[in-house]
């Protein structure tokens, strides 16, 4: 039977809120180098840290204060009437005080890796719950930061709720079939033909249809490989469902794609289904490629030996990059829109798009600008030797139908 969390009960009693000492301060500090100490110097060595850790904790505490273990490396402080939050604040410059120097074992000098978070308030028993939550939520943050002390604020839990709800619902979002594609054609420069469409993912959640930008933030790295798996086993099915839809595209996290398993997904999925590989296209951002360029180019070329096509996304590296392309597994290089802001009338902006589709011809690549809205842009880009073109100037994003719509009109 799982056991339930610490429940805070606080006496912070109302003629002491009246007065000038009416805060509490909820303060959630762990040690985060109990496993190291135990693998590097043992047990023993470890259990003493952890002994040490609560020592000076208790060092802190004032009369009426509590120390609350959570487990033998975590406590909850609840300091009782302080002052202000700039008291809460000489708390946790405390806790650095103490926290910066090593713990003595004989010889051994070892570092106690103390990370704090504190929410302070003028807490009755009902607001201690939400203090508590600020107040992990501030530890993590001190977690990621590499701090020991950092403070929060109970409106960071009640702004990021629907946050958190949203990532909650995803999970049935994806077997709801909530998290479509829409498709948004690519055209040929010079003579307007279909090349291919790149899918983009929605979310129809209650009465709005959400961006990626909407939800993408809140979904952990587990989430995010669950839409990325989603997304290639829908974009390939409809492929397989019509085999006069031209090639789709597939935009994939760097780091998403260094996992195994989702990079033998679509080869499993282009079998299971019967489709051609080279219908299908992978397109992988420039800043996560150059991020794990050493790591992610075998899985670019076994997909290529599949017969998939992959393109480089976001492209504004100019020639200064172009030793880090040379030999790349690539087929296509899209531009980033903001080469085409303001219809290329800046010289440098024309400038620098047409060295960028020079360059993607440089190194054999197709040369893709996205983010086209107007009829100059795309007589400039044409006019600059650009192979394909992408934007609201041609069509939005579409869902399936209509985009099967859009094109067998133009037909």
């Amino acid at each position: 039977m799982k056991r339930p969390g610490p429940v805070l009960v606080v006496d912070n009693a109302p003629a002491a809120r009246a007065g000038d000492l009416g805060y509490l301060a909820v303060c959630v500090a762990s040690l985060e180098n109990v496993a190291t100490l135990t693998t590097r110097h043992g047990s023993a060595i470890a259990g003493a840290a952890q002994e040490a850790c609560k020592t000076r904790l208790e060092s802190l505490l004032r009369a009426g204060d509590q120390l609350i273990p959570i487990n033998e490396s975590k406590y909850c402080l609840l300091l009782k009437e302080l002052r202000d939050i700039e008291h809460a604040r000489l708390a946790g410059s405390a806790l650095e005080h103490l926290f910066a120097e090593p713990l003595e074992v004989g010889a051994l000098r070892v570092r106690l890796e103390l990370r704090a978070g504190m929410a302070c308030g003028i807490g009755p028993d009902d607001d201690a719950e939400l203090l508590f939550r600020a107040a992990e939520l501030a530890r993590e943050v001190a977690v990621a930061r590499r701090r020991v002390f950092e403070l929060g604020n109970p409106q960071d839990i009640v702004a990021r709720v629907p946050e958190w709800q949203l990532a909650d619902a995803f999970a049935a979002a994806v077997e709801s079939h909530a998290i479509a594609l829409h498709y948004q054609p690519v055209l040929g420069a010079r003579d307007g033909r279909l090349l291919g469409a790149e899918a983009l993912v929605r979310w129809q959640h209650a009465d709005r249809l959400l961006l990626p930008a909407e939800f993408l933030p809140q979904l952990d790295a587990s989430a995010r490989r669950v839409l990325a798996a989603h997304v290639i086993r829908q974009c390939i099915a409809d492929l397989a469902a019509d085999a006069t839809r031209p090639p789709l595209s597939v935009n994939v996290p760097a780091a998403l794609l260094l996992d195994p398993d989702l990079a033998r997904l679509v080869g499993e999925e282009l079998a299971l289904w019967e489709v051609e590989p080279a219908r299908c296209m992978l397109e992988v951002s420039e800043r996560g490629l150059l991020r794990h360029q050493g790591e992610l180019v075998p899985v670019l070329v076994g997909l290529r030996a599949l017969g998939v096509r992959v393109a480089l996304d976001n492209c504004a590296g100019g020639p200064g990059v172009l030793r880090h392309y040379r030999g790349l597994p690539l087929d296509a290089m899209k531009l980033d829109r903001r080469f085409v802001a303001g219809d290329l009338e800046d010289p440098l902006d024309a400038h620098a798009a047409r060295l960028q589709i020079e360059l993607a011809h440089l190194l054999g690549l197709e040369a893709i600008a996205v983010g086209v809205e107007s009829e100059v842009a795309a007589d400039r880009l044409a006019a600059f030797g650009c192979d394909g073109l992408q934007g609201f100037r041609f069509a939005p994003p579409l869902p399936l139908a209509a985009f099967d719509e859009w094109r067998i009109a133009r037909r």
